[in-house]
């Protein structure tokens, strides 16, 4: 779905993609396309398979967690967890906040999480989360996504963090990073906002 829950200040696709919803029927005709296609993939030079990884985007993927629950589901039931050699697995990119990280959403990320990888976006320590990463009315998220990134660790999930940052945050991006390793983050990405 291109629709959010947040109102970052430096989204790219803010009010551009509210409209976008991807359907059951849909969203599995794009995968069995996508998985076929694998028959056409290469090994790595020592001869490795490579994951097919179907990813889940937005705005915030969760909002449509019915549709994604169900691929899952579909992908794993008619193909297991291998096509043709080639691991399967599935990537998600979300702002990680209680409201789409539900108990149910946490349960099935649980079940799959040895297929199942996350990037939760957050900028890191409070002030720098809350400077751009707001809610729609405008009020802070920090505290929501943190509970849930403590919350998903806990429960054995593996979480990358995915940190963005301006010219008001760049001189925080070394304690921003350090702060999400001690959480137990192992991967952070950081990424410059382009103006």
């Amino acid at each position: 779905t291109g629709a959010c829950n947040f109102s970052c200040k430096y989204c790219y696709s803010k009010d551009k993609l509210d409209i976008l919803v991807m359907t059951k029927d849909l969203a599995r005709k794009a995968v069995d396309e996508f998985i076929l296609l694998s028959r056409y993939r290469k090994r790595d030079i020592e001869g490795k398979s490579r994951d097919i990884v179907i990813t889940f985007w937005g705005g915030e993927p969760f909002l449509n967690f019915e549709v994604m629950a169900d691929v899952v589901g579909y992908v794993v039931e008619k193909y297991g967890k291998e096509f043709l050699g080639f691991p399967i697995k599935f990537f998600a990119s979300t702002n990680g906040s209680r409201e789409v990280l539900s108990d149910e959403v946490v349960a099935f990320l649980k079940l799959y999480k040895d297929i199942f990888s996350l990037q939760v976006s957050i900028d890191g320590e409070r002030v720098s989360q809350d400077l751009n990463r707001v809610l729609h009315d405008g009020s802070e998220s920090f505290l929501s996504v943190i509970s849930s990134v403590k919350r998903l660790l806990e429960e054995g999930i593996c979480v990358a963090g995915k940190i963005t940052y301006d010219k008001k945050t760049v001189r925080l991006l070394a304690d921003n990073i350090c702060y999400l390793w001690s959480l137990g983050i192992d991967y952070v990405m950081a990424t410059a906002v382009q103006e």
